[in-house]
């Protein structure tokens, strides 16, 4: 009985007792292999984590008796997405009884970190398989933990400027266990830590282990920890790796300040009056209306202005000039900050209204304007009183005929 592992072939002639010879018939050749193929692998080992910046993993898979065209050997992330040779590549080299696949270095992006898997695949002649399609599952983990942000948090923070205190919610991931805290700084001044035992942690496993998976962990901050106005700095530490938030709360209005139209009537061409706008963090525009009565054909004047803070001098002012008119004029704003607070001077009574003019005439109508309309009121009612008695006189006199 055959035992020995080789490759063996056959021949058999046969004499019969007359002594007649037969032909030699002989077998294909066959291997007899009970062993399988065996796998050595460098560069990474399993549940190995590597933050550094060599990562060269190898394969080599040898049998005396290798059936080379059934090796497979593919690297995969933990979603079972293969890695392609773009995003790290390698060569393939072969030999009579050798297969052997080297990496080069990783390329360090940033979709470079995660959890991978080596898998190997393959058989000898014999029909010997690699047992489980062996399996080196390691962890690369360059760039450290990954903060992330809901698309509607991070739209929020982005703007930098807030009209509500934000309530901020943050996940940690990262392809290792990490030492975390949270720090807020508010104002340069104000220091709350939020330690270890206050953020809550997990695994998201893949579907075989609960060892394969990601490590995350939530950090939850309420409104409250931001309710007062100021300038705050979050940062969030896992180990060396960090990530800061920095936003500005403010709930209050610019103040706005109309200059030199405190009376009802110039008698001037032009009247200059001034705009002073102040706010607590960052003004960013008033919109200026300048309007006129309505004339007798209903039409009203309106002119719109737009301040920007690059219009306003070293005290935060600007100056802008009404025209002579026969018309009152109206003087009003709207006022925003970059957080969305608004002022409006018809809410807040600071809507200006006068007349200027450099007509003596207009002006003495417009001083005396309310007893003109009454000495109008008093004239009418008379031509009225008078109109009304010759009809009742003109009824009477033909009722008497």
């Amino acid at each position: 009985m055959l035992k020995k592992e080789a490759k063996y072939h056959i021949r058999v002639k046969c004499t019969d007792k007359a002594g007649n010879v037969s032909e030699t018939a002989e077998t294909k050749e066959f291997i007899i292999d009970t062993t399988t193929p065996a796998v050595h692998i460098a560069g990474v080992k399993q549940n190995g984590i590597y933050q550094g910046k060599k990562i060269m993993p190898q394969v080599i898979c040898k049998d005396q008796y290798l059936d080379r065209e059934s090796v497979e050997i593919s690297l995969k992330k933990i979603d079972d997405r293969n890695v392609l040779k773009k995003e790290w590549s390698y060569e393939r080299a072969e030999s009579e009884n050798t297969v052997q696949v080297q990496w080069d270095n990783i390329k360090k992006t940033e979709n470079s970190d995660g959890i991978y898997y080596l898998q190997i695949k393959g058989q000898d002649k014999a029909g010997n398989k690699i047992k489980d399609d062996f399996k080196v599952v390691f962890r690369v983990n360059q760039r450290g933990a990954d903060f992330i942000l809901s698309h509607a948090l991070k739209k929020k923070i982005n703007k930098y400027y807030l009209k509500e205190a934000p309530k901020i919610k943050l996940r940690e991931q990262c392809v290792k266990q990490t030492k975390s805290r949270a720090v807020i700084l508010k104002d340069n001044e104000e220091r709350k830590v939020i330690g270890e035992s206050s953020i809550t942690s997990s695994v998201i496993a893949d579907k075989k282990s609960e060892r394969y998976g990601w490590y995350e962990k939530y950090y939850n901050f309420a409104k409250k920890d931001f309710e007062r106005e100021g300038d705050y700095r979050v940062t969030f530490q896992a180990d060396t790796k960090e990530k800061e938030l920095r936003f500005v709360v403010d709930k209050t209005p610019p103040v706005v300040h109309i200059g030199n139209l405190d009376k009802q009537i110039y008698e001037e061409k032009e009247h200059e009056f001034t705009i002073r706008v102040m706010d607590n963090y960052a003004f960013k525009e008033l919109e200026l209306y300048m309007e006129t009565d309505r004339d007798i054909l209903g039409q009203k004047g309106t002119k719109k202005i737009i301040i920007k803070p690059k219009d306003l001098d070293e005290n935060y002012m600007v100056r802008k000039t009404l025209t002579a008119d026969k018309r009152y004029q109206t003087v009003r704003y709207i006022a925003r900050d970059k957080a969305g607070n608004v002022i409006d001077s018809n809410d807040n009574g600071d809507t200006k209204v006068c007349l200027v003019t450099d007509s003596k005439t207009v002006k003495e109508y417009q001083e005396h304007k309310k007893e003109y309309m009454l000495i109008g009121i008093i004239s009418t009612l008379g031509i009225f009183i008078v109109i009304s008695g010759l009809f009742i006189f003109t009824r009477r006199k033909r009722n008497l005929k």
